[in-house]
């Protein structure tokens, strides 16, 4: 797991969880690449290029869910690069999941989760096992959902490569559970 600091002006923090298979040199390369590359991604869209300098009135522009509306997109844009470059480096891959904090105006604390492969985020308020939240659910080719995506798949088969989805998901409540 990696802990870093902020993304100026996209958000506060950011938590990187990768299990590399058949070695960490995927893992490391996403430790080391993904973030820089949600930041470039999301400066080379025209209407975001003019707040490369002004962070500040960048961190402003949120919507309901307490980030910019691009961010999502910048995500994705990032995940499928890092696939790309992945492949080239390593003949294994990762799971990923990648959780951007930020504080909002109200004090609170929004979660943007992105996640591809098995890997699990859950949420525990004060390590109470009773006050657990999903974050991710797991993409596995034998699930229901997963054949409907993409019906070529053939469960637990490791001779099918299949693409990894991409998918991310918002909390933005106050986290009384």
């Amino acid at each position: 797991m990696n802990v870093s600091g902020p993304i100026p002006g996209l958000c506060d923090a950011v938590v990187q969880l990768y299990d590399g298979h058949g070695g960490k040199l995927a893992a490391r390369h996403c430790v080391d690449h993904l973030v820089p590359s949600i930041e470039e991604a999301f400066f080379e869209f025209p209407s975001t290029q003019r707040f490369i300098d002004q962070r500040e009135q960048l961190a402003l522009q949120v919507g309901e869910d307490g980030f910019h509306q691009l961010v999502d997109s910048a995500v994705r844009i990032a995940f499928e690069r890092m696939d790309e470059e992945v492949k080239r480096v390593s003949t294994s891959g990762t799971t990923a999941v990648l959780l951007l904090l930020k504080r909002t105006r109200g004090g609170d604390v929004a979660i943007k989760c992105a996640w591809c492969g098995d890997s699990r985020a859950v949420l525990v308020r004060d390590f109470d096992t009773a006050r657990v939240l999903d974050l991710s659910v797991d993409h596995k080719p034998e699930s229901a959902a997963e054949q409907v995506r993409h019906p070529c798949l053939v469960p637990r088969s490791p001779k099918i490569p299949h693409p990894r989805p991409l998918t991310l998901k918002t909390l933005n409540k106050p986290l009384n559970f």
